[in-house]
């Protein structure tokens, strides 16, 4: 299995699969990860990021704030 390479805009250019974290568009939650196989030319799904979420802490929520997840 081949992992996506991806360009500055996270567009892949070279093919394969890569881990993306994806949030509530609403809130910014974190709501779980996926992989996705990626052709070349193509960008991550919308309301995803690259960067994995930090560890869960109990009774916290992990946001997205435009920047990362926290």
């Amino acid at each position: 299995m081949s992992t996506a390479i991806l360009d500055e805009k996270n567009i892949a250019i070279s093919e394969g699969n890569i881990t993306v974290y994806n949030y509530k568009p609403s809130t910014g939650e974190y709501i779980g990860s996926e992989n996705e196989y990626l052709l070349v030319g193509l960008g991550i799904p919308g309301n995803s990021t690259i960067p994995p979420p930090p560890v869960e802490e109990e009774g916290k929520a992990i946001v997205w704030n435009g920047m990362g997840l926290y």
